[in-house]
Order: C-alpha cells, then structure tokens, then sequence
C-alpha cells in the first residue's frame, strides 16, 4: 500500500489497484490540489494513520443531475481529529462509524455512495480533506504534496491516440489505450510526457504530474504549455506546484470526429473515462477509436 499524498506529517494511504485523484472534480479544494477522492470498491478506508471521530453530519443537497444507481440526496459528511491539530474531512461515505471513536490506518468507516452534487459523470467515491478551520465550509484546505505519487507512478510513456472501448455506460465510456504500457491520459509538458489528473474541459480543471528533475520541463511555470501528442494545446498553465503543472484547459476532445463533453483521467487507474452526452455515440465494447482535441469555443 503505497503513501501518495502528504501535509504537515500527516501521510496518505491508498491501498495498491485503487484508483484515485486530486482533480478530477468541480468541488473547488481540488482546483488546488487540496483533496483526494479514493474510488473504493464498497467500503472506504481510514487514508491516515490515525484520528478520533468528532462529528457526522448529514445534509441536504441539490437535486440530482442523474437518477442513476445509488445516486442520493443527502449528503453525509465525517469529520476526525487528527494529530497537530488537523481535522480530515470525509464526504459521499455512508458513515459506519461514530463520534468518540478512534481510527486508525485501513479501519473501515463506511459505504461510499454517488454524490447528487457529482451524478452523471462520477462513481462512488470517498473525497477526503485536511482541513485548518472552519471544516464545514468549502474554502480553508491543506495543499496536499503528491511528490510519493509522482515517485511510484515512474515515467509515463508517450501519449497513445488509439484506445480501446473497454465499457460503455449511458453517460461515459472507458477506454484502454492501445499503446503498451500507456495509462489514462499522457499528455506532454515541455515536450516531455507527463500523467495527467482531472476532468477536461468540463470540471474546468487539471493537472500534469512532471519530475521537475526530468530533462524538458522545469515543473511548471509560465510558457510550460501542456500539448496532446499532435502538438494542441490542452491547457493554460495556471501555477507550478513542483511535482506538477496545474492549467485551465483549452481543448475539448474529439473521438473518431464525434465532439464529446470531456475526459476523465485518474492515477492509478489504466483507462480513461470518455464523457458522452446520453445516446450519442455510436460505440460498443472492443471497438477502437482514435482520439483528438480541438480548442473550445471562445464564446
């Protein structure tokens, strides 16, 4: 089980073959690299060494923009004490867990559920937050350092156009790349390939992970365009967070000439979502398609 994210001591824990993301969502502590969503098969997990339970809450929230399977309404939310002071915020977990109750590493603390505030395009995920005050408000998040992710994830290939449909839903599709040893969505930064985090154009939103000690980018920065294979650009660099470049993406993608409403790209996880507008594609699982992006509208 490797350690992917850290802040002031406090360490990050996500078990091997669980996909996860620190941008792939609208809410805004991700516009910052200040959350984790850990897309547990069931039941979510205790990310840091330990805490006590101080609180769960529930909460009403939007109508949903989907009906699908588990998509609910009420929004549960678990907030723990953690060392130094530190609260962890826990979102879209069904709470098994209560207050006074210590935590520690890997304890099981409830069922994930699909958010009303993310349904369509989301599974059921746990979002997990340090927070330094006022932790039921959105603002107030511990930048988190991704630098163990960036370590373990190695050196990304070159980006690979060609995918595989792996699974067709009613509102995304999965993809596999076709080239060996790709994942996700690789993307170039400086010309050198780098992963890439987060959900495009549509979350308005993403990361791309760079060794900032790799020959081609110097991690970020101003002019450190983040380009698909075929040199378009995807994205305005926004800041440099030393292991990788945050941007505004330009770009939305295009599969085999049909327009799509964006891409989900996640770490730890092989394929890539390809976000569709219901009943509009014309793709079944094992079918091969070549993907582009062309610039967004700028109306």
């Amino acid at each position: 089980m490797p350690v992917v994210a850290r802040f002031a001591g406090v360490e990050f824990w996500v078990p091997e073959g669980v996909r996860f993301s620190a941008f792939n969502s609208p809410y805004p502590a991700h516009a910052g690299c200040g959350a984790l969503d850990v897309y547990f098969d069931g039941e979510a997990l205790m990310p840091a060494g330990e805490g006590v339970v101080r609180e769960v809450r529930r909460f009403r929230g939007p109508r949903p923009r989907s009906h699908g399977p588990g998509c609910q309404r009420e929004e549960p939310v678990i907030l723990i004490d953690l060392p130094g002071g530190l609260v962890l915020k826990v979102m879209h977990v069904e709470p098994s867990v209560s207050p006074g109750e210590r935590l520690t590493r890997l304890d099981p603390m409830g069922r994930v559920v699909r958010s009303c505030y993310l349904c369509p395009w989301s599974d059921a995920h746990a979002h997990f937050e340090i927070k330094l005050g006022r932790p039921y408000r959105a603002s107030g998040w511990a930048p988190l350092d991704l630098s163990p992710t960036l370590a373990w994830l190695g050196k990304p290939p070159e980006p690979s156009e060609e995918f595989t449909v792996d699974e067709v839903r009613d509102e995304y599709v999965w993809l596999l790349p076709k080239k060996p040893g790709s994942a996700g969505l690789v993307a170039l930064v400086g010309g050198v390939p780098a992963h890439v985090d987060g959900g495009l154009p549509h979350y308005g939103h993403g990361a791309a992970l760079v060794n900032p000690h790799s020959p081609g980018p110097s991690g970020g920065g101003e002019g450190e365009g983040v380009t698909w294979a075929d040199g378009t650009p995807l994205g305005e660099p926004t800041a440099s967070l030393g292991f990788a470049v945050t941007f505004r993406p330009t770009a939305r993608p295009v599969a085999d000439g049909l327009e799509c409403v964006g891409v989900g790209s996640y770490l730890a996880e092989p394929r890539l979502k390809l976000i569709v507008r219901r009943g509009e594609h014309p793709w079944s699982e094992g079918d091969v398609l070549r993907l582009g992006f062309a610039p967004l509208d700028p109306r």
